[in-house]
């Protein structure tokens, strides 16, 4: 019987003995190991105790990080501006003179231009308008040959003025019953230089400025003729006026537009300075 229980009391010894060590073991390695009666729990806990142990700073903060160092690299924007330099001006006006001479007489045109002048001193004309037109003809000399070529390039512009005139002519010939009159083209070209000579010498005659009747125009261009007729007019600014002043003139001027011995007429317009003359050279 003693023997019986000595036995049992070595055993529970043993077996408390056992337990301590166990205990004493787990302690050392850091980690606290509780006895389970499943290997696999026990395998579970252990592994849970580790991770738990051996847990590690997320790595969602680096990523974190590296987002916000790439969002703000592409904010970064240079803004250049557009700058834009504007020029101060002031307007100034000048009396500007153009000086030129044809046929000896001097023609002297006053323009007033304006100007920007800007701060930069630059210089740039604005407007030009035409003031007023000195004509100087003491030295007028001019032949007819001198005239006839700008006569040819102003009897070609005057074609429409001269058709009108010679409608009013005509019109006032049949009033009267007498025969109609032809436009004699070299006519027309005698008439021109006439009233171009009269604008350049300021010579409102039927004389020309060389001291020569007016109808030796017609000998210089070789045109026949056994009877001949000048009316000279300056100042109307149409056809139509002209025509009208010479019909209600006392002085020969209708006379010679409804006289049945003329059967051909040339006309002449021409314009200096804003003065228009005008002529009218018949030929029977």
């Amino acid at each position: 019987m003693k023997k019986k229980i000595f036995i049992g009391v070595i055993i529970v010894l043993v077996v408390f003995t056992s337990i301590f060590v166990i205990f004493t073991l787990g302690k050392k390695d850091g980690k606290t190991i509780i006895p389970v009666s499943s290997s696999s729990t026990s395998s579970t806990s252990i592994e849970t105790s580790e991770v738990i142990t051996e847990t590690t700073p997320p790595a969602t903060e680096e990523v974190s990080t590296a987002l916000t160092t790439k969002t703000l690299e592409t904010t970064k924007k240079t803004t250049t501006k557009k700058q834009t330099t504007t020029l101060d001006y002031k307007i100034v006006k000048e009396i500007k003179t153009v000086e030129y001479t044809k046929y000896g007489t001097v023609i002297k045109e006053n323009y007033e231009v304006s100007y920007k002048v800007y701060n930069d001193g630059r210089k740039e004309e604005k407007s030009k308008k035409k003031k007023s037109t000195n004509i100087d003809s003491t030295n007028y000399k001019a032949t007819t040959d001198d005239l006839k070529e700008e006569a040819l390039t102003v009897r070609s512009s005057n074609r429409s003025a001269y058709n009108e005139m010679l409608s009013y002519v005509n019109k006032y010939r049949s009033e009267v019953n007498v025969s109609l009159l032809s436009m004699d083209d070299d006519l027309n070209l005698a008439a021109t230089i006439r009233a171009i000579e009269m604008a350049y010498s300021k010579k409102f005659s039927h004389f020309r400025p060389d001291g020569n009747m007016c109808y030796s125009v017609i000998g210089d261009l070789d045109i026949s003729a056994r009877s001949l007729g000048e009316n000279v007019a300056y100042g109307q600014k149409t056809a139509a006026a002209v025509s009208e002043v010479w019909k209600n003139s006392t002085s020969g001027h209708y006379e010679n537009m409804v006289n049945a011995m003329f059967t051909r007429v040339g006309f002449g317009k021409f314009t200096l300075n804003g003065k228009t003359y005008w002529v009218q050279m018949f030929a029977g």
